[in-house]
């Protein structure tokens, strides 16, 4: 029984796939028949379509590589091609498409010449001349022929083997079919085996691909893009495109799909934000084109959608590493300004604070020098400190005491174990550190605490500390400037060295008032 391709597979769909790929990516591909019929075609070049299988003579040389490919067949295992450069001066690859043992057509990649060669354009005007072609006409077809690298070539090719893959099974599919006379339910079943084959490249691909209505519908979705966005299948088959789109991005997505479905765009690509089930975006690249049918009216859109959040977030984090240097570099010039110009020390200190507060993301923080009492007890007096107050006692107590600063007599607690571990302190949940000595009643919550040690050599002359209310995020870098910060300050205040035992300090009789908790 004679058969063909087209009596096995419906050529306006594959017509229509072809169509769109090439309006996507700019890929051409071509199936011709065993008799040379042009099934297939999206990009077919106008030199062989208007001279070259136009014209009888010239045909001939066509059929012949037709016939090279068919010649070869025995050599070939599912899925090979051949590469060849036909006789009329352009390179083809053909890959055969043979259904139950029979070569009924052959899927073509072509037709075109590779990056670096040169066409023999000698060669295609006697050619010109021998047919009788319009010698202008067809050169000016001839550079229109497209040039491709050999690596966009293999990444045709794969597509190319799919989809012969693909209309080769669906072939023997309904060729069975046909002769089994099955049943409408056996035909039903075909057609949905069929379409669960087709559907076997969409499966696997590892980026997010789905098949939209052109209003947005979600039609189909593999399950990468579910893995995505973190919906199941059938949740996501409910939404539309639009309902996980981030708002910010939603108009420029809306603006590429109107002139899709205008004709004026043959396909688009853009960086968007979707919107995942338990919230939270992701970044996507997505490649959008249009699949239309034989009326040229809009199907459905074939999306593509490739996770680009590590490069957006890799790029972010990058940004913010900058503008953090740039901070950093900005408080430690605003200091050196101070220095150079010897500002008063309550000057200096209250600007610096400022600075550290800005360099550690502190809502509140102090600066302290460390003295000893007559006995030689440590403790901490604040040279600079923001307003701390939680009601009218601890404003009032601040108003008087603040300006000549306040004493942390209980060296126990968080903001002391800087000076007894002589490194940064940091404390995510302080309720729960077991450093802490408790806060003073009616006091808010403190939801994290950093302190760093100012350091001279060796002895802890002072304390820098701070309430970060997000938590403290303070990389290394940051932590050393402020302590650097801090001990440049400190010696412009304090003696150099002291003779007092231990080296700090002494305040003899102004322990002060316990303001030390924490």
């Amino acid at each position: 029984m004679g058969i063909s391709l087209r009596d096995l597979v419906d050529i306006s769909q594959v017509q229509a796939m072809a169509e769109a790929l090439h309006q996507a990516s700019g890929l051409p591909i071509g199936i011709v028949d065993v008799n040379g019929a042009i099934l297939v075609g999206a990009g077919w070049q106008e030199i062989c379509i208007e001279f070259h299988r136009a014209d009888p003579q010239c045909r001939h040389r066509c059929l012949a590589s037709d016939r090279f490919i068919a010649q070869r067949l025995p050599e070939l295992s599912p899925g090979e091609h051949v590469e060849y450069k036909c006789l009329n001066g352009l390179w083809d690859i053909g890959i055969p498409i043979v259904v139950d043992g029979r070569h009924l057509a052959t899927c073509f990649l072509g037709q075109f010449f590779y990056e670096g060669e040169q066409p023999d354009r000698e060669f295609f005007r006697k050619q010109a001349r021998e047919f009788g072609f319009d010698e202008a006409d067809y050169l000016a077809a001839l550079d229109r022929v497209p040039v491709f690298s050999r690596e966009k070539v293999q990444s045709i090719l794969e597509y190319d083997r799919r989809l012969v893959s693909l209309l080769t099974s669906v072939g023997l599919a309904n060729l069975r079919q046909q002769e089994r006379s099955a049943a409408l339910e056996e035909a039903n079943h075909a057609l949905k085996l069929s379409e669960s084959r087709f559907r076997g490249a969409f499966e696997s691909s590892a980026h997010g691909m789905a098949l939209v209505a052109p209003d947005g519908r979600l039609l189909q979705v593999n399950p990468a893009l579910c893995r995505m966005v973190g919906y199941e299948e059938a949740e996501l088959l409910a939404l539309d495109f639009q309902s996980i789109t981030h708002p910010d991005d939603l108009d420029a997505d809306l603006a590429f799909v109107r002139q899709l479905l205008a004709g004026t765009l043959p396909s688009f690509q853009m960086e968007k934000r979707y919107l995942r089930r338990e919230g939270g975006v992701v970044w996507g690249l997505l490649s959008v084109s249009l699949v239309r049918d034989g009326a040229g009216r809009p199907v459905h859109f074939v999306a593509q959608i490739q996770d680009i959040s590590a490069r957006r977030n890799a790029e972010a984090e990058l940004l913010a590493a900058k503008r953090q240097l740039e901070m950093q570099v900005g408080c430690v010039n605003r200091i050196q300004s101070l220095f150079i110009e010897e500002s008063h020390p309550n000057e200096l200190f209250d600007a610096l604070l400022l600075e550290i507060l800005k360099l550690t993301g502190s809502s509140y923080g102090f600066i302290a020098e460390t003295l000893e009492d007559e006995p030689g007890r440590p403790y901490l007096k604040t040279l600079a400190i923001s307003n701390i107050a939680w009601d009218e006692a601890t404003r009032a107590y601040c108003e008087v005491n603040a300006p000549s600063g306040l004493c942390f007599t209980r060296m126990h607690g968080l903001y002391a174990a800087p000076f007894h571990s002589r490194a940064p302190v940091i404390a995510n949940d302080p309720a729960q550190d077991p450093r802490r000595c408790g806060l003073p009643p009616g006091h808010p919550p403190l939801r994290a605490f950093l302190g760093v040690p100012i350091l001279r050599g060796e002895e802890v002359v002072g304390v820098v500390g701070g309430q970060p209310p997000g938590g403290v995020r303070c990389g290394p870098g940051r932590l050393s400037a402020t302590g650097d910060l801090g001990q440049r300050a400190v010696d412009r205040r304090l003696p150099q060295p002291s003779p007092t035992p231990g080296g700090r300090g002494v305040a003899v009789g102004q322990r002060g008032v316990d303001a030390g908790h924490l």
